[in-house]
């Protein structure tokens, strides 16, 4: 309890949930580092200065998620806009994977598959299941 009798948020590597929320949701989110291929969890790490092992805790803590799970989710979420976004008809399935950050047709129908249930171009298509 604080002096105000006010419960103290505990601290996950010395910052508050809610500091560590703000800090990571504007360097993966805003600046959208979670579509550069070279960005890696080791990079994230680096920024926000903490161990690889650290970054595991605090994403784990705040988020709930991985890094790769809390990236990946992000990315099918941006590919399902592109795929529903009549401006970007022209681009393949297999485009719209790159667009939204992911490496290669396989990690991308993966991801998209394990978070949206369907494949991307039944997606596409509105045959939702």
């Amino acid at each position: 309890m604080t002096l105000a009798g006010k419960p103290q948020e505990a601290l996950v590597c010395g910052r508050t949930v809610a500091e560590w929320r703000r800090e990571v949701n504007r360097i993966l989110f805003k600046q959208r580092k979670y579509r550069d291929l070279d960005y890696s969890a080791k990079c994230l790490a680096e920024e926000l200065g903490l161990s690889g092992c650290s970054l595991s805790k605090v994403l784990s803590k705040v988020f709930g998620r991985s890094y790769a799970d809390l990236v990946n989710s992000q990315r099918v979420e941006d590919a399902k806009i592109y795929l529903r976004d009549g401006r970007k008809s022209e681009y393949s399935v297999d485009d719209i994977g790159l667009l939204a950050g992911f490496r290669n047709r396989q990690s991308f129908f993966t991801a998209f598959k394990t978070y949206v249930g369907t494949t991307p171009q039944k997606y596409r298509d509105g045959k939702v299941l």
